[in-house]
């Protein structure tokens, strides 16, 4: 067995823990007696919390060129994130349950599930993933907009409510990106019309937050109608948004929802910038003042999980100024942990609120037991050094990309990972050792 002594457990209290497998074998506290059978490790006083859970990831399979699961795994165990579940829209898309379930093989060290596609033809695929499956394809991805690949938009009312009766059936989770298309292709004339060519810096207004909102509003009354099924609504954006799912919630529907540091920590400002293609993703940046409402809605406990919508476009993916030729997307994985550990410092948010966002609240949702330094959960464990700070940097990055939108910031360093009971990082900084 293999222990972590010294260390303080969620941040607060001194002890040890002990791993045994995969799992948490004890979590000893002071005073307690440590066993001498066990290979020790010394945690230098650094801050121990669950590893992360990131429920939206891109991994871009069939896309070497941005990103492979060498590149993300080592990614993912930078940013102390030990479980990812990544995204059907792929191209080709993910709608098969043996073909997503091949895929998963390619991951060696973290713990990768995925949703599969929902689309309008594949109700036995996703039928057979979540019977067979459901440990690694926990439910379907449904895209009520244009994305990368088309053949996973689900974009008219009777589709998505049937896709939504079906998954109730299944008892299988569906993620929804809420956009409303109509609008999205209405905007895209109105700009066409008047600009001509369509420059990524029309982006935030063609995808403007009543496209989102409008999106959240449809899907939530036809899940209201269908009266049953669990959903997650993914990267919410919008300040109207979270007001119609917290009304939602307080009705009694199963709904729980995300949303991602960019959207409380960029506006729309930084895309209408010389570089702000690398500014661009889907549901847009907004107003400085919903950036703000929404940092308030995740540091009051409204926010269920903090996502990533992790895209890692390489650099000349973000350059070209028109707008189609401008990939969406930003590299998230590397940075949410170490982003929610600055709102901590600054007591923005809570211990608790912190563990919440980043792996407790998902692994409730995901049905992982994970999300708690406790005897008899998943070994997943990280080490955050209080009094190591580093500079984000893209020379840094870990991701194929080789870039991220965070450069400048400084955060704190995670300094020790374990996934699955397994060491996969140790880098104490010299002062502690």
């Amino acid at each position: 067995m293999t222990g972590v002594k010294n260390i303080l457990i969620n941040g607060e209290e001194p002890g040890a823990i002990v791993f045994d497998g995969k799992l948490i074998h004890a979590v000893y506290k002071p005073g307690d007696t440590l066993p001498p059978d066990v290979d020790w490790i010394d945690g230098h006083g650094c801050e121990a919390y669950p590893a992360g859970v990131d429920m939206h990831v891109h991994d871009r399979w069939g896309e070497p060129k941005r990103e492979d699961p060498q590149h993300l795994e080592a990614a993912c165990i930078a940013g102390g994130t030990a479980t990812i579940v990544t995204m059907p829209n792929t191209i080709p898309p993910f709608d098969q349950a043996n073909q997503t379930r091949t895929r998963l093989a390619g991951f060696n060290s973290i713990n990768v599930l995925a949703w599969i596609a929902a689309t309008r033809t594949n109700y036995t695929e996703r039928e057979m993933a979540y019977h067979y499956f459901s440990r690694q394809i926990p439910g379907a991805k449904l895209m009520m907009a244009s994305t990368n690949n088309p053949e996973t938009l689900v974009d008219d009312g009777l589709s998505q409510r049937r896709i939504l009766e079906e998954n109730a059936d299944l008892d299988c989770i569906t993620t929804i990106h809420a956009e409303a298309e109509d609008l999205i292709k209405r905007n895209v004339q109105e700009y066409k019309q008047l600009y001509g060519r369509l420059l990524r810096q029309h982006h935030c207004k063609i995808r403007e937050s009543q496209v989102e909102v409008e999106g959240i509003r449809r899907i939530l009354n036809i899940h209201h109608d269908v009266g049953a099924g669990r959903i997650h609504i993914a990267h919410v954006s919008t300040a109207d948004g979270i007001k119609l799912i917290l009304r939602a919630k307080s009705r009694g529907q199963n709904v729980t929802f995300e949303t991602c540091p960019h959207y409380w920590t960029f506006n729309n400002f930084w895309v209408e910038a010389g570089n702000g293609g690398f500014y661009k993703m889907n549901p847009a940046l907004r107003s400085p003042e919903e950036q703000l409402i929404v940092l308030q809605h995740l540091c009051n406990g409204d926010v269920d999980v903090s996502a990533t919508d992790h895209a890692p476009h390489p650099r000349e993916a973000k350059t070209n100024p028109g707008l189609d030729e401008c990939s969406s997307g930003v590299p998230g994985v590397e940075t949410n942990i170490p982003l929610l550990y600055d709102l901590k410092t600054r007591r923005m948010i809570s211990t608790k609120r912190f563990i919440d966002l980043t792996s407790r609240n998902a692994a409730k949702i995901l049905g992982l037991n994970k999300g708690s330094l406790a005897a008899g959960f998943d070994a997943d464990m990280i080490l955050i050094d209080p009094f190591a700070k580093f500079k984000i940097d893209d020379s840094g990055v870990k991701s194929k990309c080789g870039w991220t939108p965070y450069a400048g910031m400084t955060v704190n360093k995670i300094v020790f990972v374990v996934i699955s009971g397994q060491v996969v990082a140790q880098n104490f900084v010299e002062q502690q050792t």
